[in-house]
């Protein structure tokens, strides 16, 4: 895709496999690096670039021919107080809370809309709710003290359920 003079899709490219590579070298690929970023970009350099011009035509056209407003993940903090108006809880219980409920995570991301306004010198902003986020509430963990955690001889965390909260 040329922006100007210039077609950005040849430098992003290079950034794909890079983060491709990453996954892979996380996931335990025992390869290097260099042979990694190869194989990858032999094997699927063209199909990148066409997934990177696509990404940047739909960027140009949500930005310029469909809407002049902004589309932005949401997230909940944790702590935060439950608002159903805002957020959805992740067991779906709409049950009407007689306390306070707080979050505990984010699991699902929400979308909002954000139209950028300006009326003689000021701006602001006009939001609205596309997708509210999903939480996981900290009700939600209770009754999991039972859970003891230990580390295995490779290093990682194990998780055992005690039943009875007994050993």
């Amino acid at each position: 895709m040329l922006h100007g003079d210039e077609d950005v899709s040849l430098d992003l490219v290079p950034h794909v496999a890079d983060t491709l590579v990453d996954v892979l070298l996380v996931a335990g690929l025992k390869a290097t690096r260099e042979q990694i970023l190869q194989e990858v970009m032999n094997t699927f350099g063209d199909k990148l670039m066409i997934v990177v011009r696509t990404a940047l035509a739909l960027n140009w056209v949500i930005g310029k021919d469909i809407t002049s407003a902004d589309l932005e993940p949401m997230t909940v903090v944790s702590e935060a107080v439950f608002d159903s108006a805002l957020m959805e809880d992740v067991n779906g219980e709409v049950a009407s809370r007689a306390a306070i409920e707080y979050v505990l995570c984010t699991t699902d991301l929400g979308l909002q809309r954000v139209v950028k306004t300006s009326k003689e010198g000021d701006s602001a902003a006009q939001t609205s709710m596309l997708l509210k986020p999903k939480v996981a509430l900290e009700s939600m963990i209770e009754g999991l003290q039972d859970i003891k955690i230990s580390e295995s001889p490779a290093g990682m965390e194990v998780h055992e359920l005690i039943p009875n909260g007994h050993v």
